[in-house]
């Protein structure tokens, strides 16, 4: 399936994705490289079999600097001075940094409405000013999306433009939200899971417990040692007193030594009460709970039905750091 279309006054182009389904992610601006990397100098076609599918996205991506030199040839053409530094320059660093405001201030100012593992927001001053993309956090959340306001009053007008050229099947098959990630029904990936739930849990001080469980730990050992030896010497008192009576009570009936092994098993059962009560007595650490966990995701996080795996997830792996920490520091 093709999906592909013109440049729209230097900031629209629709291109294929390996989905096959319209996007507008892939090329942007006056298609003029923003990056000297020699890395990406070359396109490995094998890795878009979509893009090379098309003669004509090929040569536009051979040819980049053609569409920018036929602008500015425009620009000068109709205004001269004037038209190529409002109409091409000005033109070109405004794209440009709206372009770039996505990448910064759309990971810093906005509101999330979806849980995807990262800071990206929904901003709808940046979604004015750069024509939709300032619906980021929706585009985070399913960047299969031709169009990027999932709601009606998100606009979004490169999808709108977008849309009127598929009427004249200029474009075709484009990608939209399905219903459940539009009303945040659906629950999030392994992968973001599993990067939330590390975020969740790095928010505790993991030293902090790990020093109150070795504090705790030591006073601990230090009890049971005491107890320890407390009870050998009650132990060693009662077998010594048990053969001395055991020794007398030989000529004796078999009722005084059974009187004699009731008072022993009273005397052990006497001091293992005395232990019970002294690890009742130990102050343990305070743990975080998985309510605590899951409370702390809801005030941090959109709302999602992913919450508490999160925060399941999250404590877990803060167990696992604890006791990681707990191994190595003795």
């Amino acid at each position: 399936m093709r999906c592909g279309g013109p440049d729209i006054t230097g900031i629209i182009t629709a291109t294929a994705t390996p989905s096959t389904t319209c996007t507008r992610r892939a090329t942007r601006g006056s298609g003029t490289r923003t990056s000297a990397a020699p890395q990406w100098d070359k396109t490995d076609y094998e890795a878009v079999p979509d893009l090379s599918a098309y003669p004509e996205l090929v040569f536009l991506n051979k040819y980049e600097h053609i569409p920018t030199v036929l602008l500015i040839a425009l620009c000068a053409w109709i205004d001269g001075w004037t038209g190529l530094v409002v109409g091409f320059c000005w033109s070109t660093v405004a794209t440009w940094h709206g372009t770039f405001m996505i990448n910064s201030l759309a990971h810093v100012h906005g509101n999330q409405r979806y849980v995807t593992g990262d800071d990206s927001r929904n901003n709808w001053w940046l979604a004015l000013i750069t024509l939709g993309e300032g619906w980021h956090n929706n585009h985070h959340a399913y960047q299969r999306s031709t169009r990027q306001g999932f709601r009606w009053y998100e606009i979004d007008i490169t999808y709108y433009v977008l849309k009127a050229m598929s009427w004249g099947r200029l474009v075709w098959d484009l990608g939209a939200p399905p219903p459940e990630v539009v009303r945040n029904e659906r629950p999030v990936g392994k992968a973001v899971l599993e990067k939330v739930a590390r975020q969740l849990a790095e928010t505790f001080n993991v030293e902090q417990l790990v020093a109150d469980a070795r504090r705790a730990q030591g006073a601990a050992q230090q009890q049971f040692a005491d107890m320890r030896h407390q009870a050998e010497d009650r132990l060693a008192e009662m077998k010594h007193h048990a053969e001395d009576r055991l020794a007398e009570m030989k000529h004796q009936a078999e009722d005084r030594l059974s009187e004699a092994r009731h008072h022993a098993e009273e005397r052990v059962a006497h001091v293992r009460a005395q232990v019970q009560q002294a690890m009742a007595g130990v102050s343990w650490p305070h743990f975080p709970t998985r309510d605590e966990m899951r409370a702390k995701a809801a005030a941090m996080l959109p709302a999602s039905p992913s919450l508490d795996a999160i925060a399941a997830r999250a404590h877990e792996l803060l167990a696992e750091r604890v006791a990681q920490r707990l191994a190595v520091v003795r």
